[in-house]
């Protein structure tokens, strides 16, 4: 490398250590790590340019010809940059920068400021023209939203009654060597376990026991465990870690299609998130207490804002409440109980240092990863069949489903948790019983544009909400969760109009 490249490579480290840490910009936060990724290939990018056209980056808004090289690969970003929406923050952050005291050193411009509007014109309107090209997310059947919601209520159903005979369990094995343990050699594991949860206690070594031990079926019949192992994945300890995860996210599941919430307000809701409150001519309606990522000014996250549910939202939440107690009983002594600031959904492994500042416990990000929606949708039997297809062709018939292999029939439903707020939209839109700008207050969106987007082609759409009949079900109904033929209603239907 010459001195040339040498400088732009320093100044472009010197740009993403920025990006990173120095907050000012974006709201005493870090743009995050998907956006220092997405400026990898825009940094190497403009270096080359740079490179090309001889300037260093600290003087690259003065090159006439470094300008025009940006504006162009900026109109062919289809071609060249990728992440237009990474490079709007760019521009901006190093434009606001120049006027920052605390910053010693020197910050390339990149963009003139008299010119730096019209280039955030030009990269919105290249952003646009990508997202209009993108294709919809993928709304969810009915028969396989129908299955969902009742295989998915069903399992945490199954569980629910013996979560706290669960919870009594895992406190008491992890205090005591003796239970789960066959033979001597199960006592000497089982006593590691115990003593890094209680380091000072006074169990005997495995050559000096004298105490019987308790085989794992009898440790089970003595909580009232027996008749449920398998539903918990007993008596190992590692498979009820990944049954709890499971279940957990059922619970998510069930909320997103009973709220239209985003994973990051699920994500974040406090481990007491019911309220009630009065709906006019509907009476008490229950509500659901999170947080919004988007909105937050100070921090990471809103005050604390309401998305209306049903009964089973309040149900999941409640089941969510006690697999949250297993789990931080799994890491913390029977006498800790679980702080009052802490998260609802608490994951199976609770790390000794929390980078979230939002709570006294970190919340758990596991639930959403893909091995555990896949693990669910499987379980759930959420299997394509010709009959979805069809639904999907009539509602979006421009789309060419046959040809993705993700939507083959016999495959599985290829679920994200994002997919729950295109369908409750439609959905709800459908029933013609929610209103746009009631669903926009449920949906925490700025405009009511950004609503009927997600809702779009409602019209196509095959009713949810039918009674055994075949009839669409009445204003009252709403709250009757028999009356439906496939099960009950879809998030927030249950609001007035």
């Amino acid at each position: 490398m010459d001195e040339l490249a040498r400088q732009i490579t320093n100044e472009t480290k010197m740009l993403h250590w920025m990006t990173a840490f120095e907050t000012t910009t974006n709201a005493s936060r870090s743009r995050g790590l998907g956006a220092l990724v997405h400026l990898i290939p825009l940094f190497r990018a403009i270096a080359k340019i740079a490179y090309t056209f001889k300037t260093p980056l600290a003087k690259a808004h003065q090159n006439s010809k470094f300008q025009v090289a940006l504006r162009t690969s900026i109109v062919n970003a289809e071609k060249g940059f990728g992440h237009v929406y990474a490079l709007h923050g760019l521009f901006q952050d190093a434009a606001y920068w120049q006027h920052v005291d605390s910053i010693q050193c020197e910050i390339p411009r990149l963009v003139p400021e008299d010119e730096l509007s019209d280039m955030l014109i030009l990269v919105n309107k290249i952003r646009y023209a990508q997202l209009s090209k993108r294709e919809q997310t993928p709304l969810i059947p009915t028969r396989i939203m129908g299955r969902l919601i009742e295989n998915a209520l069903q399992q945490i159903r199954f569980a629910e009654p013996y979560l706290d005979k669960v919870e009594s369990f895992i406190k008491a094995v992890y205090a005591d060597p003796t239970l789960l343990s066959d033979t001597r050699l199960d006592y000497h594991e089982r006593l590691k376990t115990v003593r890094r949860m209680y380091p000072n206690s006074t169990h005997p070594p495995v050559s000096k026991l004298e105490r019987a031990l308790t085989p794992k079926p009898v440790t089970l019949e003595k909580f009232g465990l027996s008749e449920c192992a398998q539903i918990f994945g007993l008596p190992s300890l590692t498979q009820l870690k990944s049954c709890i995860t499971k279940l957990q996210t059922m619970c998510a599941l069930v909320i997103h299609a009973f709220t239209g919430m985003r994973a990051s307000e699920v994500q974040v809701m406090p481990f007491e998130p019911i309220v009630h409150q009065a709906a006019k001519g509907f009476g008490e309606l229950p509500v659901l207490v999170s947080h919004l990522k988007k909105f937050s000014k100070t921090g990471n996250y809103s005050k604390a804002l309401v998305w209306a549910t049903s009964e089973e939202g309040i149900f999941a939440v409640k089941a969510a409440q006690k697999f949250a107690r297993i789990n931080w009983f799994r890491n913390n002594p029977a006498q800790e109980e679980v702080p009052e600031n802490s998260p609802l959904f608490i994951g199976a492994n609770i790390p000794s240092d929390n980078h979230q500042n939002h709570y006294c416990v970190p919340f758990t990000r596991t639930m959403y990863h893909t091995s555990n929606i896949q693990a669910c949708v499987e379980s759930l039997g959420l299997v394509i069949e010709g009959d979805d297809l069809e639904e999907l062709r009539l509602f979006d018939a421009f789309r060419d489903w046959d040809s993705d292999p993700k939507f083959a029939i016999g495959a599985y439903w290829p679920l994200t948790s994002h997919q729950f707020r295109r369908s409750v939209a439609v959905y709800a839109s459908r029933s013609g019983m929610v209103s746009l700008p009631t669903l926009k207050t449920q949906y925490k969106h700025l405009s009511e544009v950004m609503t009927a987007l997600y809702a779009e082609n409602s019209t196509y759409a095959e009713s949810f909400l039918v009674d055994e009949q075949g009839k669409p079900i009445d204003n009252n109904s709403v709250f009757n969760p028999s009356v439906t033929r496939r099960h009950s209603t879809p998030a927030c239907v249950s609001t007035s109009r």
